[in-house]
Protein backbone atom coordinates (compact mmCIF):
# COMPACT_ATOMS: atom_id res chain seq x y z
CA UNK A 1 0.00 0.00 0.00
CA UNK A 2 1.61 3.30 -0.85
CA UNK A 3 0.63 6.43 0.79
CA UNK A 4 -0.57 9.68 -1.21
CA UNK A 5 2.37 12.06 -1.28
CA UNK A 6 0.77 14.81 0.07
CA UNK A 7 -0.30 12.67 3.43
CA UNK A 8 2.90 11.67 3.65
CA UNK A 9 4.38 15.43 3.41
CA UNK A 10 1.74 15.81 6.17
CA UNK A 11 2.56 12.64 8.38
CA UNK A 12 6.49 13.55 8.75
CA UNK A 13 6.60 16.17 10.94
CA UNK A 14 4.17 14.18 13.24
CA UNK A 15 6.07 11.37 13.46
CA UNK A 16 9.40 13.26 14.34
CA UNK A 17 7.52 15.04 17.03
CA UNK A 18 6.60 11.58 18.23
CA UNK A 19 10.10 10.18 17.88
CA UNK A 20 11.58 12.82 19.83
CA UNK A 21 8.79 13.16 22.69
CA UNK A 22 9.55 9.32 23.44
CA UNK A 23 13.89 10.29 23.40
CA UNK A 24 13.10 12.69 25.60
CA UNK A 25 11.14 10.83 28.23
CA UNK A 26 12.94 8.06 28.03
CA UNK A 27 16.33 9.93 29.14
CA UNK A 28 14.31 12.27 31.16
CA UNK A 29 12.89 9.04 33.26
CA UNK A 30 16.50 7.64 33.44
CA UNK A 31 18.33 10.33 34.35
CA UNK A 32 15.43 10.62 37.88
CA UNK A 33 16.23 7.06 38.01
CA UNK A 34 19.90 8.05 38.08
CA UNK A 35 18.91 11.13 40.90
CA UNK A 36 17.07 9.30 43.03
CA UNK A 37 19.27 6.30 43.42
CA UNK A 38 22.03 9.31 44.06
CA UNK A 39 20.16 10.85 47.05
CA UNK A 40 19.25 6.85 48.25
CA UNK A 41 22.75 5.90 48.76
CA UNK A 42 23.56 9.85 50.09
CA UNK A 43 20.41 9.32 52.75
CA UNK A 44 22.14 5.75 54.24
CA UNK A 45 25.77 6.51 53.33
CA UNK A 46 27.25 10.18 52.77
CA UNK A 47 30.40 10.28 51.50
CA UNK A 48 33.37 12.60 52.48
CA UNK A 49 32.82 15.04 49.53
CA UNK A 50 28.71 14.44 50.28
CA UNK A 51 29.60 15.99 53.75
CA UNK A 52 31.96 19.22 53.23
CA UNK A 53 28.97 20.14 50.33
CA UNK A 54 26.30 19.94 52.18
CA UNK A 55 24.22 23.02 52.95
CA UNK A 56 23.54 23.32 56.98
CA UNK A 57 19.60 21.99 56.52
CA UNK A 58 19.84 19.31 54.01
CA UNK A 59 17.41 16.60 54.84
CA UNK A 60 20.02 14.02 54.48
CA UNK A 61 22.86 15.53 56.48
CA UNK A 62 20.39 15.65 59.27
CA UNK A 63 19.31 12.18 59.08
CA UNK A 64 22.71 11.16 58.81
CA UNK A 65 23.52 13.25 62.05
CA UNK A 66 20.70 11.94 64.04
CA UNK A 67 21.78 8.03 62.76
CA UNK A 68 25.27 8.33 63.15
CA UNK A 69 26.24 10.70 66.04
CA UNK A 70 23.15 11.60 68.51
CA UNK A 71 23.54 9.24 71.19
CA UNK A 72 21.33 8.78 74.24
CA UNK A 73 22.72 8.82 77.50
CA UNK A 74 23.78 5.63 79.09
CA UNK A 75 21.55 4.18 81.24
CA UNK A 76 22.41 4.73 85.48
CA UNK A 77 22.32 0.60 86.49
CA UNK A 78 21.75 0.16 90.00
CA UNK A 79 25.26 -0.35 91.53
CA UNK A 80 26.16 2.76 90.42
CA UNK A 81 27.35 5.87 92.28
CA UNK A 82 25.00 6.72 94.91
CA UNK A 83 22.10 9.24 93.69
CA UNK A 84 22.54 11.28 97.19
CA UNK A 85 25.79 12.07 96.95
CA UNK A 86 25.73 12.49 93.71
CA UNK A 87 23.28 15.31 93.72
CA UNK A 88 25.40 17.43 96.54
CA UNK A 89 28.02 17.81 93.94
CA UNK A 90 28.36 21.97 93.47
CA UNK A 91 27.50 23.52 90.54
CA UNK A 92 27.20 27.16 89.08
CA UNK A 93 23.40 27.12 90.39
CA UNK A 94 23.62 30.58 90.34
CA UNK A 95 24.10 31.43 86.95
CA UNK A 96 21.85 28.37 85.68
CA UNK A 97 19.14 29.61 87.95
CA UNK A 98 19.24 32.82 86.36
CA UNK A 99 18.98 31.51 83.19
CA UNK A 100 15.90 29.81 84.24
CA UNK A 101 14.75 32.91 85.43
CA UNK A 102 15.71 35.09 82.09
CA UNK A 103 14.24 32.58 79.79
CA UNK A 104 10.91 32.15 81.77
CA UNK A 105 11.41 28.12 81.80
CA UNK A 106 11.19 27.09 85.25
CA UNK A 107 10.82 24.08 83.90
CA UNK A 108 11.01 22.16 80.11
CA UNK A 109 13.53 24.24 79.07
CA UNK A 110 15.77 23.25 76.24
CA UNK A 111 19.36 23.86 76.06
CA UNK A 112 22.85 22.99 74.04
CA UNK A 113 26.35 22.34 75.95
CA UNK A 114 29.53 22.67 73.54
CA UNK A 115 32.84 21.20 75.03
CA UNK A 116 30.34 19.36 78.05
CA UNK A 117 32.79 18.83 81.07
CA UNK A 118 36.51 19.23 79.13
CA UNK A 119 39.07 18.58 80.82
CA UNK A 120 37.30 17.61 84.20
CA UNK A 121 35.51 20.62 84.67
CA UNK A 122 31.90 21.19 86.09
CA UNK A 123 28.44 21.26 83.34
CA UNK A 124 27.08 24.58 82.77
CA UNK A 125 23.65 22.61 82.48
CA UNK A 126 23.42 19.92 84.61
CA UNK A 127 21.49 21.85 87.78
CA UNK A 128 18.97 22.90 85.17
CA UNK A 129 18.55 19.33 84.23
CA UNK A 130 18.52 17.68 87.50
CA UNK A 131 16.37 20.65 89.26
CA UNK A 132 14.29 21.49 86.58
CA UNK A 133 13.33 18.65 83.94
CA UNK A 134 15.40 20.90 81.23
CA UNK A 135 16.50 18.41 78.30
CA UNK A 136 19.52 19.35 75.84
CA UNK A 137 22.38 18.30 73.65
CA UNK A 138 26.07 17.47 75.05
CA UNK A 139 28.77 17.70 72.55
CA UNK A 140 32.39 17.17 73.19
CA UNK A 141 35.10 16.67 70.20
CA UNK A 142 38.26 15.08 72.64
CA UNK A 143 37.91 11.41 72.48
CA UNK A 144 39.32 11.16 75.80
CA UNK A 145 36.98 13.83 77.89
CA UNK A 146 34.13 12.35 75.31
CA UNK A 147 34.88 9.40 77.65
CA UNK A 148 34.12 11.38 80.38
CA UNK A 149 31.39 12.83 79.35
CA UNK A 150 29.32 9.39 78.39
CA UNK A 151 30.09 8.60 82.58
CA UNK A 152 28.86 12.15 83.15
CA UNK A 153 25.61 11.54 81.53
CA UNK A 154 24.70 8.75 83.23
CA UNK A 155 23.07 10.75 85.92
CA UNK A 156 21.31 12.94 82.99
CA UNK A 157 18.28 10.71 80.92
CA UNK A 158 17.36 13.84 79.51
CA UNK A 159 20.07 14.59 77.48
CA UNK A 160 21.81 13.41 74.23
CA UNK A 161 25.06 13.41 73.84
CA UNK A 162 27.49 13.76 70.54
CA UNK A 163 31.25 13.09 69.55
CA UNK A 164 31.46 16.05 67.83
CA UNK A 165 33.02 19.21 67.01
CA UNK A 166 31.82 22.62 65.58
CA UNK A 167 32.32 23.90 61.96
CA UNK A 168 34.02 27.17 61.74
CA UNK A 169 31.78 27.33 58.47
CA UNK A 170 28.69 26.31 56.80
CA UNK A 171 29.61 23.34 55.77
CA UNK A 172 30.58 19.73 57.87
CA UNK A 173 34.85 19.34 58.30
CA UNK A 174 37.01 17.08 59.75
CA UNK A 175 40.03 17.85 62.78
CA UNK A 176 42.11 15.48 64.21
CA UNK A 177 42.10 14.90 68.57
CA UNK A 178 45.29 13.47 69.46
CA UNK A 179 44.00 10.09 72.06
CA UNK A 180 47.21 9.55 73.70
CA UNK A 181 48.15 12.04 76.61
CA UNK A 182 51.56 14.08 75.69
CA UNK A 183 54.46 12.32 77.02
CA UNK A 184 58.31 13.16 77.17
CA UNK A 185 58.87 9.41 75.34
CA UNK A 186 59.37 10.55 72.29
CA UNK A 187 59.20 6.79 71.29
CA UNK A 188 55.69 6.73 72.73
CA UNK A 189 53.32 6.61 69.26
CA UNK A 190 51.00 9.75 69.53
CA UNK A 191 47.84 8.55 68.39
CA UNK A 192 45.65 10.53 66.52
CA UNK A 193 41.73 10.65 65.34
CA UNK A 194 39.05 12.22 63.68
CA UNK A 195 36.48 14.13 64.63
CA UNK A 196 33.84 14.86 62.36
CA UNK A 197 32.75 18.71 62.91
CA UNK A 198 29.23 20.13 62.31
CA UNK A 199 27.51 23.15 61.72
CA UNK A 200 26.04 24.27 64.84
CA UNK A 201 22.02 25.22 63.08
CA UNK A 202 22.67 21.32 61.60
CA UNK A 203 23.45 19.90 65.10
CA UNK A 204 19.99 22.49 66.36
CA UNK A 205 17.93 20.70 63.91
CA UNK A 206 19.17 17.16 63.98
CA UNK A 207 18.52 17.35 68.11
CA UNK A 208 14.65 18.38 66.67
CA UNK A 209 14.67 22.05 67.35
CA UNK A 210 15.49 25.73 66.14
CA UNK A 211 13.94 27.15 69.52
CA UNK A 212 16.37 26.80 72.48
CA UNK A 213 16.58 28.61 76.07
CA UNK A 214 20.31 28.71 76.72
CA UNK A 215 23.33 27.52 74.32
CA UNK A 216 26.65 27.15 76.35
CA UNK A 217 29.57 27.77 73.52
CA UNK A 218 32.89 25.98 74.00
CA UNK A 219 34.45 25.95 70.40
CA UNK A 220 37.85 26.08 71.37
CA UNK A 221 39.16 29.67 70.33
CA UNK A 222 36.23 29.65 67.35
CA UNK A 223 33.31 30.83 68.97
CA UNK A 224 33.40 34.02 66.51
CA UNK A 225 33.33 31.80 63.53
CA UNK A 226 30.56 29.27 65.27
CA UNK A 227 28.76 31.95 65.69
CA UNK A 228 28.61 33.50 62.23
CA UNK A 229 27.49 30.37 60.86
CA UNK A 230 24.16 30.29 62.47
CA UNK A 231 20.98 32.19 60.85
CA UNK A 232 19.40 34.29 63.79
CA UNK A 233 16.24 35.05 61.51
CA UNK A 234 15.33 31.17 61.28
CA UNK A 235 16.25 30.41 65.41
CA UNK A 236 15.83 31.47 68.86
CA UNK A 237 18.48 31.50 71.28
CA UNK A 238 17.17 33.34 75.03
CA UNK A 239 20.71 33.49 76.55
CA UNK A 240 23.99 32.88 74.98
CA UNK A 241 27.12 31.98 77.79
CA UNK A 242 30.83 31.99 75.93
CA UNK A 243 33.27 29.97 77.75
CA UNK A 244 36.69 31.17 77.44
CA UNK A 245 40.22 29.49 78.02
CA UNK A 246 41.86 30.03 81.94
CA UNK A 247 44.30 32.88 80.34
CA UNK A 248 43.23 35.96 79.33
CA UNK A 249 45.52 37.39 76.57
CA UNK A 250 45.17 39.73 74.02
CA UNK A 251 43.66 37.71 71.25
CA UNK A 252 40.97 36.80 73.65
CA UNK A 253 39.96 40.05 74.76
CA UNK A 254 39.95 40.92 70.90
CA UNK A 255 37.45 38.25 70.41
CA UNK A 256 35.73 39.37 73.01
CA UNK A 257 35.14 42.70 71.35
CA UNK A 258 34.81 40.75 68.21
CA UNK A 259 31.80 38.44 69.67
CA UNK A 260 30.06 41.54 71.63
CA UNK A 261 29.93 43.60 68.74
CA UNK A 262 28.58 40.44 66.26
CA UNK A 263 25.70 39.74 68.99
CA UNK A 264 24.98 42.90 69.21
CA UNK A 265 23.94 43.59 65.56
CA UNK A 266 21.39 40.61 66.61
CA UNK A 267 19.96 41.87 69.39
CA UNK A 268 22.21 40.47 72.22
CA UNK A 269 23.06 42.57 75.38
CA UNK A 270 25.87 41.60 77.30
CA UNK A 271 25.05 41.21 80.88
CA UNK A 272 28.51 41.58 83.14
CA UNK A 273 26.29 41.26 86.21
CA UNK A 274 26.16 37.44 85.80
CA UNK A 275 29.27 37.50 83.46
CA UNK A 276 32.47 35.89 85.04
CA UNK A 277 36.20 36.60 83.37
CA UNK A 278 35.98 32.75 81.95
CA UNK A 279 32.07 33.05 81.13
CA UNK A 280 30.66 35.98 79.24
CA UNK A 281 26.81 35.89 78.96
CA UNK A 282 24.40 37.61 76.84
CA UNK A 283 21.12 38.06 76.28
CA UNK A 284 18.42 38.67 73.60
CA UNK A 285 16.59 41.40 74.00
CA UNK A 286 14.54 40.35 70.48
CA UNK A 287 10.95 39.63 70.65
CA UNK A 288 10.30 36.65 68.50
CA UNK A 289 6.98 34.32 68.17
CA UNK A 290 7.73 31.25 69.43
CA UNK A 291 9.01 29.18 66.65
CA UNK A 292 8.37 25.17 66.17
CA UNK A 293 9.84 22.84 67.39
CA UNK A 294 11.18 20.10 65.23
CA UNK A 295 10.57 15.97 65.55
CA UNK A 296 13.81 14.02 65.89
Amino acid sequence: MFLNPGLKQRLLPLCAFFGTFTTVMTILIFSTDLKGRRYGRMHFNLTHSDLENAMQDNPQLLDYIRNNYLKSAPKLTQNDIDAEEYKQKEYNVFLQSKVADISGKKSNGVFIETGAYRHGSESQTEWLELKHGWRGLLTQPDPNDYNALREKSRHRPRSHIANVCLSPTANPKQVSFRTTLPSSNFSVPMNLKTVQCFPLYSLMLAYGTRDIEFLSLDAEKAEYEVLRTLPFQKITIKVIQIRLTNEVSESESFEFVRISMFLSHHGYKYDDKLSLPKHKIFVSTVKKTALFSLKI
